[in-house]
């Protein structure tokens, strides 16, 4: 799925099981510093999510300044270091200038405390691949911690990155919290934020799984809808609802991009 041209739909591919977002955007209300009279130039911005160690099949993105994904960026469980290793060398080899990522329910080596409980021997690895993940310089590794994004002519984007879920199914998954544990982290989010990635959907958008039920989160949707309002809100975690949608004003983007 292409979403270009000041959030117009252009067109719609498909390739194997594996969609991807495309939006042109300008960054004009709370972010610009320059004088009002100063023509904005658009910033373009590629989401992704939920590969789940198939980036490769996404084949060659769309170009754009900033490449973004919304977490879940390998697969297996236990987890398995090549994996970690093999996504940022793809990751960090994209072209695009700027580039920015957040973990998802199954980075499990990126989330210490559930890595060490439910994982005895990988302590190792975990530091291992941590070190390499949020070491690479071409990338802005985010986890509960904002990021302002300075661009040409006086732009600047500010972004916040959250990797909290709620618990579903089997123990064990990465940064999977109680859902009435979810607020505290969603509290953290600055009201600035330009541009919210989160992995966790907010409810009753782009949510509904495969058994047709609404799986975001209704305090992530109060926060995001009446205090945050941010211009863009990115996440991934259901992929059965990838795609976009406008609800006041913030454009919604469910970017997972390995449908079930």
């Amino acid at each position: 799925l292409f979403l270009c041209s000041k959030y117009n739909l252009k067109q719609t591919i498909q390739r194997t099981n594996i969609s991807r977002n495309c939006a042109d955007i300008s960054f004009s209300s709370r972010s610009v510093t320059t004088s009002s009279l100063s023509p904005v130039k658009p910033v373009r911005i590629v989401f992704i999510s939920d590969t789940h160690s198939s980036h490769e099949d996404l084949g060659q993105l769309p170009p754009g300044d900033i490449l973004i994904h919304a977490g879940d960026f390998t697969e297996s469980r236990p987890p398995k270091p090549a994996e970690y290793k093999q996504f940022i060398d793809w990751y960090a080899s994209q072209g695009h200038q700027h580039k920015v990522l957040i973990s998802g329910n199954r980075d499990q080596f990126m989330d210490t405390r559930t890595a060490k409980k439910y994982e005895h021997s990988s302590g190792f690895w975990m530091e291992q691949m941590q070190d390499y993940v949020k070491g690479e310089k071409s990338i802005v590794y985010l986890e509960d911690k904002p990021y302002v994004l300075n661009l040409e002519e006086g732009q600047k984007i500010r972004m916040f990155g959250s990797p909290w879920t709620a618990i579903y199914g089997k123990p064990g998954k990465a940064f999977q919290i109680p859902p009435s544990d979810l607020m505290e982290k969603w509290k953290l989010i600055p009201p600035s934020t330009d541009l919210l990635i989160t992995h966790m959907p907010p409810f009753g958008i782009r949510d509904v799984n495969t058994g047709k039920n609404r799986s975001g989160c209704k305090d992530l949707a109060k926060v995001v809808l009446e205090k945050i309002k941010p211009r863009i809100h990115v996440f991934g975690h259901i992929h059965e609802s990838h795609g976009w949608e406008v609800c006041k004003n913030t454009t919604f983007i469910n970017a997972a991009s390995r449908k079930p």
